[in-house]
This record gives structure tokens, sequence and C-alpha cells, in this order.
């Protein structure tokens, strides 16, 4: 079956798919959970070829040739390092240890996302420019309302805006400061008056 079939049986892949996530996976062993993992991929693979509805003798030979391939992928690719150590378990050497290896990858791709989140929550994140030049005027004239701060801030960036670093400019039409090379965000001026003056009053 050629690529350009591919989205007309895209919906059949749903019924091995399925079948699968539905097992009851809790409480069976690894040899078991394998079992059911390589017959969904067997599944899958059949309806890709087209060969589901043939006679059994013609599925035996296509499971035969495409276990076959399974058991001699290799690539350069790192990417795909996971992938084909557990396809190569599964059929070549014990089918429980795919499920072992997978389940430690898995749990090594979640500590090191971990540790990641961790790494940038510890990391101070730099101050939004717009809020450090806020800051500047709110401790010439410490005793102003938000709005007034608000209004101090855009006068400031209609004057300045052009030569800040980066350069912003404010639309009055949309309430918003636009950062132009988006080395940050975009504000509203409601984000001004309703959380930076007060977290800058507070410090």
């Amino acid at each position: 079956m050629t690529d350009s079939n591919f989205a007309a049986i895209k919906p059949d892949f749903i019924e091995p798919l399925q079948a699968f996530l539905d097992g009851e996976h809790e409480g069976q062993t690894e040899q078991e959970i394998s079992n059911d993992l390589l017959e969904m991929i067997l599944s899958l693979a059949r309806i890709r070829a087209g060969v589901q509805h043939k006679s059994a003798a013609e599925v035996a030979v296509f499971d035969q040739k495409f276990l076959k391939k399974l058991e001699t992928l290799g690539s350069d690719n790192p990417e795909l390092a996971v992938f084909e150590n557990v396809m190569h378990r599964l059929t070549r050497s014990d089918p429980a240890l795919a499920i072992t290896y997978l389940n430690r990858s898995i749990e090594q791709k979640q500590h090191q996302i971990s540790r990641e989140q961790s790494r940038r929550a510890r990391t101070p994140r730099k101050e939004h420019p717009l809020k450090t030049r806020l800051r500047n005027i709110i401790s010439t004239k410490p005793n102003c309302s938000a709005k007034e701060y608000l209004r101090r801030l855009i006068t400031d960036v209609l004057k300045n805006g052009q030569s800040m670093q980066p350069e912003c400019s404010y639309c009055d039409k949309e309430a918003t400061f636009f950062i132009d090379d988006k080395s940050a965000s975009d504000i509203k001026c409601s984000t001004v008056t309703n959380k930076w003056v007060d977290s800058i009053l507070n410090e």
C-alpha cells in the first residue's frame, strides 16, 4: 500500500490502538504486556500493508518478514535509540526486557524533565525592561496612584521608546506596550496598574 493510501486507512488504526490502551495492564507481568504490545504493532503493520483480511498463511508470512525488519532496525539518529532498542528486545531477545527497558527509559526522561524544571525554577528570571523603567519612575515619585504611574510610563515610552533597548512602542487603542524585537512579552496597561505597581511598592 502506498503512502497516498495512508490517510484512508488511518481510522482503522483506532481499533488495535484502543484495544491495547484499554487493556488491564496493571497487575500483568512484563511478558504479558510485551505480548500485547507486539500484537498491537503487528496489527497496525498488517493494516498499514493492507494484508489484515488475507489468509492466515499470507498473514503469517507477512508477520515473519515484518518481525525480521524489526530485528534489524538500525540508524544513526539518537532520537530513535529507545525505539530501536525496545524493538530489538521485543523481537530478538527476551520480550519482557523490552518493557523493563521502556519503563526505565520513561523514568529516566521524567527525571531529566524534573531536574530541568527545578533548574529553571532556581534560575532568577530577568525582569521585563518596562518593569525596570516603571521601577525607576516609582523611585522618583513614591506616593502616586497606579494610574499616575501608568501615565508616566506611557509618556516615557512615547518619548524614548525608539531609543530603548529593546525598542518599545505604545498603542493607545489596544492599551498595550509592544516590544518590537519580541525579546520580551508585550504588556497590557492592566498588568502595569493591577500587578506591577503593587509588586514594586511591596518589595
